[in-house]
């Protein structure tokens, strides 16, 4: 091939992956990725080069390979600060601070994006504000600072509607339905969420579609509707089957199983719990995993089966002190 040939070749392929990944169809993504980086490097394109890191960074963690996403996201983040790019440095942070926050490094999670949410400021993509943004105020809420969550994510459902990205205004209307529920302010979240659930109609994105049922079913849960409940929680289950994303699939199972331990059907709750935790780790999330286990051990003490829920609980002590010693890695 030419130069020409070749720096037009890595161009299409990794446009095409990241369509893929946006599907969620990640073995073909990460296929077509992984030849354009070939192509990226050949011709010496540095930013193309990080970009396609990027990408296949974020992929392979949805695909459940959290160590390969972060050490391609930090090559991204070397190559782009030895090329000076400040707008693809803020993507980079807020994908490591994505990736970190979901491996348990809250406190690095939070360095990451909050310069990355600098950087985005300082540039002119507000379409990039708005990820980072979302994914500042995911991991404000994961730290247990509501009203900072609340105002990150406030900012960024506006700044879509302003800017008219649907594919964002969608998530952020999930994301912040979520946040304002947790907030304890339920009727302004599902307001939110059953706009989520039309967005998602309209985007065809099962994905989107899975999580904001769950939410839906999460808010009634605590209305103690367990019948509007079960309606949702069964939905997400049903839009996460059409998924090839493990994390989507684990997240609906265990709200399920959160819900049908309300119920008398002990032997569906317990297979539902036992089956979501199997998918936390094929999908190697830690975090997830060990919120799991311990509800799965909440349900067997209320049963009266503490055998169960001790093995249950000891489990979960591992993982916490795997999490503790776990070191993820730094960008060099």
């Amino acid at each position: 091939w030419s130069y020409r040939t070749r720096a037009q070749g890595a161009t299409a392929l990794h446009r095409i992956g990241r369509l893929y990944r946006s599907r969620g169809r990640l073995e073909a993504a990460l296929n077509h990725l992984t030849e354009a980086m070939k192509l990226y490097e050949a011709v010496g394109d540095t930013r193309g080069w990080a970009g396609v890191c990027d990408d296949m960074g974020r992929a392979y963690w949805l695909a459940g390979s959290l160590r390969d996403g972060l050490r391609l996201l930090h090559k991204a983040a070397q190559l782009r600060e030895r090329d000076g790019d400040r707008t693809g440095l803020a993507t980079t942070l807020t994908n490591l601070g994505i990736l970190s926050m979901t491996g348990g490094s809250l406190e690095r999670a939070k360095a990451y994006l909050e310069r990355g949410v600098s950087l985005r400021r300082e540039g002119r993509s507000p379409h990039g504000l708005l990820e980072s943004l979302n994914a500042l105020g995911a991991l404000l809420l994961t730290s247990g600072e509501q009203e900072a969550a609340v105002a990150a994510m406030e900012e960024a459902y506006e700044l879509s509607k302003r800017v008219g990205n649907r594919r964002m205004q969608g998530m952020l209307q999930n994301n912040l339905g979520e946040t304002l529920i947790k907030s304890a302010r339920l009727n302004e979240g599902e307001t939110l969420l059953y706009k989520a659930v039309e967005s998602a109609g309209r985007l065809g994105d099962h994905n989107l579609l899975s999580d904001a049922s769950r939410n839906l079913a999460i808010a009634a849960r605590q209305r103690n509707d367990r019948d509007r409940a079960l309606k949702w929680a069964k939905r997400a289950v049903a839009a996460a089957q059409e998924s090839d994303i493990t994390r989507v699939r684990a997240t609906a199972m265990t709200t399920l199983a959160d819900v049908l331990s309300d119920e008398d059907d002990h032997d569906a709750a317990n297979h539902a719990f036992t089956r979501a935790a199997q998918l936390w780790v094929d999908a190697n999330d830690r975090s997830g995993l060990s919120e799991t286990l311990q509800a799965h051990a909440a349900f067997h003490m209320r049963l009266g089966d503490t055998k169960a829920a001790d093995e249950l609980l000891a489990r979960h002590e591992q993982l916490l002190r795997k999490r503790k010693t776990a070191e993820i890695p730094k960008s060099e």
